[in-house]
């Protein structure tokens, strides 16, 4: 299982994602990878359910939603002070320095972030 946490970058933050492999996929790349634990020892169901859970935290902690994605504090903090959030640009989001948008600018759930002001 994998975290993919960005750090900001020449004024942008891209996306950080988690990911894990299916058994299925597991199992393709055993042979090439002959020094990992065998797919067949793995707890798949398990690493689904620590997967969901670890998602669900993250989305939990939220403070705002840009289409499907979630934006936790720090990213927001981040916009606030003119870090474009990658894919998005900041008029897609709302964040620009000259307006700032409140922490709840894009409620929990909404599919589309608010209209720049």
């Amino acid at each position: 299982m994998q975290l993919y946490l960005e750090t900001a970058r020449k004024g942008r933050l891209e996306s950080s994602h988690t990911n894990h492999n299916s058994a299925a996929r597991a199992d393709k790349w055993a042979p090439i990878y002959p020094e990992l634990k065998q797919p067949a020892a793995r707890d798949f169901q398990r690493i689904n359910a620590f997967s969901s859970r670890l998602n669900r935290e993250i989305r939990k902690r939220a403070v705002a939603k840009v289409s499907t994605r979630v934006v936790p504090p720090g990213a927001l903090a981040l916009c606030k002070k003119g870090i474009q959030l990658g894919p998005f640009d900041k008029r897609t989001f709302g964040c620009s320095n000259a307006a700032p948008h409140p922490a709840r600018a894009c409620s929990r759930g909404s599919s589309r972030a608010p209209a720049s002001t």
